[in-house]
């Protein structure tokens, strides 16, 4: 006789006797081998009479050999792991059934509610309709969750023109007409620190150019000093940086405005040059026009020398490719484009300031030493001439 598939049987509940009585006595099964290896897994084989099928009953997979199980029904507690695990030693696995005191159901139907019993108090079988109902229903095959609450994950590509900021903008303008009035966004990786760390940009920018304008009115002693300064060079860098970024060629992101944030303090240096040397030339006794047009033609060099270092130091951010080159790209951008722009624009629109605002210094007269020749001797000597 050809050896039939495995059959998986299951029982309602690890009851080897029940499953025993019901081989024997109603379909006629011999028992051939009934042995417990230890108490808490008992193992029961059965033979029908001229049948090559045979009746494995037990709590779960006993043989290692996976012939040990062809042509048989298998009665197990976990019918899942015992499908998992004859699966993966290469048996084939047919029919499932459900046992019942009345008999087995194959498949699995909610119309066999009423034909599954379970035991009840006395000891009386229940059929399990009597207290129970099944009902199909379309669930996800996982609940994910996020920060311990049921979530649902959206990934999405972003094309080169939109920002992430614009991107993020828009789902959630979306999801506030689509999804019910008490549901909540949240982010995850790089749209998280935008939307946490992002808004904070605007006063971490106004902390470091106050923090930047209070060292320098310490460094001057004047609080005109560092306007000019800042007022002449911070503008016009930050606009050239973010040009680059409103013509597409990076986005504004968390990695753009930390170089935002260190152009302050770059460019403010080129108008500290021009406007500390302007003030030494008018207390040598030049006017205010004399000295910042020679200030401005003095220290041109210094300060395109440290603007090219700047500039050549960090352009390889801006060509940087492989993993995480999107936030060097962010960086190098807006320090280069920053730099290069502002350090035009400073050259100009600082001394047209400082002719505006500085306030006119008063030479200094430093007084001649006395030659020692010429002291009286008595003088010297601590006696009146």
């Amino acid at each position: 006789m050809a050896d039939l598939k495995l059959e998986l049987v299951l029982i309602p509940v690890s009851d080897v006797d029940r499953a025993k009585a019901f081989y024997t006595e109603q379909l006629g099964f011999e028992l051939d081998v009934d042995h417990e290896p230890n108490e808490e897994f008992r193992v029961v084989q059965l033979t029908p009479p001229g049948s090559a099928c045979s009746v494995t009953i037990g709590k779960g997979i006993t043989s290692a050999e996976p012939g040990a199980y062809r042509g048989t029904h298998l009665v197990v507690e976990d019918i899942e792991a015992a499908r998992e695990e004859l699966v993966g030693r290469g048996v084939e696995v047919g029919a499932i059934r459900h046992m019942t005191p009345q008999g087995w159901v194959d498949g699995v139907d909610p119309n066999h509610a009423d034909k599954i019993y379970i035991t009840g108090s006395n000891d009386k079988l229940v059929p399990l309709s009597t207290f129970a109902t099944l009902r199909t229903t379309a669930e996800p095959r996982e609940l994910k969750k996020f920060q311990q609450l049921n979530a649902v994950r959206i990934q999405g590509v972003i094309p080169p023109p939109v920002s992430l900021d614009a991107a993020l903008g828009f789902l959630e303008q979306e999801a506030r007409a689509i999804l019910p009035a008490d549901a909540t966004i949240d982010y995850a990786g790089e749209s998280r620190q935008l939307r946490t760390e992002g808004s904070g940009f605007l006063t971490t920018f106004l902390l470091s150019a106050i923090l930047i304008y209070l060292v320098l009115a310490a460094q001057f002693e004047s609080f005109r000093d560092p306007f000019i300064i800042l007022a002449g060079s911070v503008p016009l860098a930050v606009s050239g940086a973010l040009l680059f970024s409103f013509l597409g060629l990076t986005t504004l992101n968390i990695y753009s405005q930390v170089g935002l944030i260190t152009l302050v303090g770059l460019i403010a240096k080129n108008g500290i040059l021009i406007v500390q040397f302007a003030n030494h030339l008018q207390e040598t006794g030049r006017d205010k026009l004399a000295a910042i047009v020679e200030a401005t033609g003095t220290r041109l060099r210094p300060i395109l020398m440290t603007t090219a270092a700047t500039v050549v130091g960090h352009f390889p951010l801006v060509i940087a490719t492989g993993p995480g080159a999107g936030a060097r790209n962010s960086i190098g951008t807006m320090l280069v484009s920053g730099m290069i722009i502002g350090t035009l624009f400073t050259l100009f629109v600082v001394p047209s300031i400082y002719m505006l605002v500085a306030r006119k210094r008063s030479p200094v007269i430093v007084a001649d030493e006395v030659p020692q020749g010429d002291v009286p001797a008595g003088a010297a000597e601590g006696v009146p001439a």
